[in-house]
């Protein structure tokens, strides 16, 4: 079956029997061709009536974020046991700030064709965008504003942006009006150090491990400096040997524990590995920030 950029396709079939299955591509289909899975879950009778009963709106803000296994054993469960665990998952939703709400949309829905660290991809990139011009195919120049965003996610051919092509499908029903795209507004203005400080994005945690053991890098680099300046002249000159034995060990531990191994799993793995295997994100991005805060603490202690 043949699929074309911004353009809904559907097709039906007899499924024999219960299960999942995976859709290849017969073909590479284009840029970011490995962030493009899918796959088929035929369900059984009960379930299958059970899913089809839930709003577009309710499966947005539950089912939609989680893993097959947790949906199975929700749709296993009883009518009341339903009720009850549907509307806490919309509530916790709800609870989150517009920033966090529009980021867990984002990512469920846009990150496949948009990035948010300025890098290439099908569609422009989020970052930097809201408050700033655009360039559009035609020669015209807009300000990326609220009536903007909201009309690139409802029309996107309206205006299209220079350098890509019109590839992007409407959302026009598939988000709540006032809900959703404002939290999507949001999340795409929130700067500053806090959004760093909290960010749960392996890329921008990869950067913060990146750049971390680079200030160390250069701080082991200028204890090389310092005794190597010691070693230039016969005698003693300007360090004892106590200050020596210290410095020594911290250039050591520094360019070890500090450079060398976090920067290879860490900064680079965590920036690139999702990207090269289609996946949105970590697996634990609420524990992959906290590895970064234990290691950032734990680097102030080292004893000499």
């Amino acid at each position: 079956m043949l699929f074309t950029a911004s353009i809904y396709t559907k097709i039906w079939f007899q499924a024999e029997r219960p299960g999942e299955y995976e859709i290849f591509c017969a073909e590479y289909c284009g840029a970011w061709h490995s962030r493009m899975p899918a796959k088929i879950v035929a369900l059984p009778p009960k379930q299958f009536e059970r899913f089809m009963m839930i709003p577009a709106e309710k499966f947005n803000n539950t089912l939609a974020n989680m893993s097959l296994d947790s949906i199975y054993a929700v749709l296993n469960l009883s009518d009341k046991e339903f009720e009850e665990w549907s509307g806490a998952q919309e509530k916790l939703l709800l609870a989150l700030s517009p920033a966090d709400r529009g980021k867990v949309l984002s990512q469920r829905l846009c990150q496949s064709c948009h990035s948010f660290d300025g890098s290439s991809g099908i569609g422009p990139t989020w970052k930097g965008l809201f408050g700033h011009t655009v360039e559009l195919a035609d020669g015209r120049k807009v300000v990326a504003d609220e009536n903007y965003i909201r009309e690139s996610i409802l029309q996107p051919q309206a205006k299209i942006v220079k350098g890509f092509q019109p590839v992007m499908p409407s959302f026009q029903g598939q988000l709540t009006e006032v809900k959703e795209i404002v939290s999507k507004r949001t999340y795409l203005d929130e700067k500053g150090i806090r959004s760093w400080l909290f960010t749960l994005d392996h890329k921008r945690i990869g950067l913060m491990y990146l750049f971390t053991s680079l200030f160390f890098f250069l701080v082991g680099g200028l204890f090389a400096i310092i005794f190597r300046t010691e070693f230039a002249f016969p005698g003693k000159q300007f360090l004892s040997p106590e200050a020596y034995n210290i410095l020594f060990t911290l250039h050591g531990a520094m360019l070890i524990f500090l450079v060398i191994i976090p920067l290879i799993p860490s900064a680079l793995g965590n920036f690139f590995l999702p990207i090269m295997i289609g996946a949105r994100d970590v697996a634990f991005p609420r524990i992959n920030l906290l590895s970064y805060w234990i290691f950032l603490v734990g680097s102030f202690f080292s004893d000499p």
